[in-house]
C-alpha cells in the first residue's frame, strides 16, 4: 500500500468481496495473503499507515481518500484493536505475528530464494540463511488444491545442510504441524486464497 496506487489492499479486496459474513471474511483472507507474500519474500517490507487495520481508500481524482485518517476509534486503551471491530482486529494481529515470525527467522530476515514450484495459482519456495531455513507456498486460487503437491528437495539446487534441516523438520507458523517430507520430497496442499509459512522457530 502506498499513496501512488489507485487503491489500498483492503479496498481492492473488498471491490472483489462486498458486503458483510461471507464476503468479509474473503477480503480479510486476500488481505492476509498479500500481506503474508510480503512478509516472506525477500526485501524489507512496508505498510502504509492503516494497513495494520484494514483501511480503505481509493485514488480517484485525487490523493484524499488515500491520505484519510487513521481510524482512532477503533483502537482501545491497550493500543489494540478493540474485539468488536473483528476486520481491524484479525489484520492488526496477522501483522503483528508476522513481524514476530520474521524477528525469530533468520531465514525470512535475510535469506536468499530458491523457489520450488510456479504456476498461475501457486508458488512454493524456500528462504535460505547460513543456519535457518523457512519454506512459504501461496495459493491464490479460491480453491483448495485437490491434490498435494510433491516437491523434490533436489541436492543438485538445494544445499544438503538445508535438506537436512527440513527433513529434520519445520513447523507451521499457526498450527505447529510438521511439514511432511517423504522420500526426499515435501508434500504439502494449500487452502484457497492462502499462504502457509513453515519455519523452524513460530511466533
Amino acid at each position: 500500500d502506498n499513496h501512488d496506487l489507485q487503491r489500498r489492499i483492503m479496498s481492492h479486496a473488498r471491490t472483489k468481496h462486498p458486503g458483510e459474513g461471507n464476503g468479509l471474511e474473503w477480503a480479510i483472507r486476500v488481505t492476509k495473503l498479500c500481506l503474508g507474500a510480503l512478509f516472506t519474500i525477500r526485501g524489507i517490507p512496508q505498510i502504509y499507515y492503516g494497513t495494520e487495520v484494514g483501511l480503505e481508500g481509493w485514488k480517484a481524482a485525487d490523493d484524499r481518500d488515500l491520505r484519510r485518517d487513521f481510524p482512532w476509534h477503533v483502537i482501545g486503551p491497550d493500543h489494540h484493536p478493540l474485539p468488536q471491530y473483528r476486520k481491524e482486529q484479525a489484520i492488526y494481529e496477522w501483522i503483528r505475528d508476522l513481524i514476530r515470525l520474521r524477528k525469530q527467522n533468520a531465514a525470512l530476515k535475510y535469506g536468499t530464494t530458491i523457489t520450488l514450484w510456479s504456476n498461475e495459482l501457486v508458488y512454493a519456495f524456500l528462504r535460505i540463511a547460513t543456519d535457518d531455513v523457512a519454506f512459504v507456498i501461496i495459493n491464490n486460487g479460491y480453491e483448495k488444491m485437490p491434490l498435494p503437491i510433491q516437491l523434490d528437495l533436489n541436492p543438485a539446487v538445494i544445499p544438503q545442510r538445508v535438506v537436512r534441516m527440513i527433513v529434520e523438520g519445520l513447523k507451521h507458523w499457526k498450527t505447529g504441524q510438521p511439514l511432511t517430507v517423504q522420500d526426499g520430497k515435501v508434500v504439502v496442499g494449500v487452502d484457497g486464497k492462502t499462504i502457509d509459512i513453515f519455519c523452524r522457530q513460530s511466533p
